[in-house]
């Protein structure tokens, strides 16, 4: 599952859950409100069914409309009223976001621009930055610590201390709550924030593209023209991510044909018989013959490249399709291909 994918079943299962368990603190076996990870103390936090103490007692439901989201435009606002982070500042925030779950799958180019909306913010010693049992827009962002000492309360009892890498907040990325925990201000703290709202409308717009992307992909390669537009909608929707490192096969000559790919991000290499044939890129599709019917791989795919690919096996095609639909698109390319070869001969 990609990183998009990811962070919308995130958003269900977070959308479910507020607390987690932390184990070995002030008072064994207390449940404490969810906060993100990364706290000075090593105090392990994991996450369970059982560590539900109450339900959340507000939740938001934003309407994002991705086509509200310009690029371009948004930069030069943002810009101009707020700096972006500097190359040390935007460091602190790739690598918290790239140890979270619903950032970590995320492609490079999508973790930067998110990084890049993010805006700093200051906060003197004493300062309650959050409030227990407060919500609202306030908190409603998303912090990471560059620089002091903040700690971590409820019910009045002090649980841990933050400090420079750590962050706080997830939540507020996927819905509005009331907090269950007070974060304050030790010492003098510089932090960047991320607003819920322009997060959602971010990921919105990358799936969007995402799909655009996908669609386009499909419209303009043989055999998958023979779907109507209905299935090739199926099709996108149903499509998975996957990556491998350089080096990395991905499918073999002559084992099972399982899998169909689109390659989205990076360079394969495809070879028959220990000979390399050709390199495909962005863009291209290859093991496209499952969907068809064959029965064996005819070529190997290796990665040349770290490769992130969008993936479909034969029996998920059928599901989405259903078997007839997935008969008649076999049926309609065999056509094209035997009225191609006839053309050609």
């Amino acid at each position: 599952m990609d990183g998009l994918g990811r962070f919308c079943r995130y958003y269900l299962i977070a959308s479910r859950k507020e607390y987690v368990f932390m184990s070995e603190l002030t008072d064994k076996e207390q449940l404490v409100p969810f906060i993100t990870s990364g706290l000075e103390s090593s105090l392990p936090v994991i996450e369970g069914p059982t560590c539900l103490a109450q339900r959340r007692q507000s939740v938001s439901a934003e309407s994002v409309d991705p086509n509200e989201y310009n690029e371009d435009y948004f930069n030069a606002g943002q810009n101009a009223l707020h700096p972006p982070p500097g190359s040390n500042s935007r460091k602190i925030i790739l690598d918290r976001l790239r140890t979270m779950l619903i950032f970590v799958d995320l492609q490079l180019d999508v973790l930067a621009e998110i990084v890049s909306l993010f805006t700093e913010e200051k906060f003197s010693e004493g300062t309650i930055i959050l409030t227990e049992g407060e919500g609202g827009e306030t908190a409603n962002k998303f912090h990471v610590v560059e620089s002091g000492s903040l700690s971590v309360s409820s019910g009045g009892h002090l649980f841990a201390q933050m400090g420079p890498g750590s962050s706080f907040n997830e939540i507020s990325l996927l819905h509005d709550s009331i907090k269950t925990f007070t974060i304050k201000a030790v010492t003098d703290v510089k932090a960047w924030t991320l607003d819920r709202i322009l997060f959602k409308e971010v990921m919105a717009h990358q799936l969007a593209k995402k799909r655009e992307f996908l669609r386009g992909v499909i419209k303009g390669t043989k055999p998958l023209q023979c779907l109507d537009e209905e299935d090739q909608v199926k099709l996108v929707s149903g499509l998975q991510s996957v990556s491998f490192n350089a080096r990395e096969a991905i499918m073999r000559e002559d084992e099972e044909a399982t899998n169909f790919y689109i390659i989205s991000q990076g360079e394969i290499m495809l070879s028959m018989k220990g000979v390399p044939m050709t390199s495909l890129g962005k863009g291209n599709i290859f093991g496209e013959f499952a969907l068809l019917g064959q029965s064996l791989n005819v070529v190997t795919a290796v990665a040349r490249t770290h490769v992130q690919l969008e993936t479909l096996d034969k029996h998920g095609f059928e599901r989405l399709l259903g078997v007839q639909a997935a008969n008649d698109f076999r049926h309609k390319a065999k056509m094209l291909s035997e009225k191609e070869g006839s053309a050609s001969s």
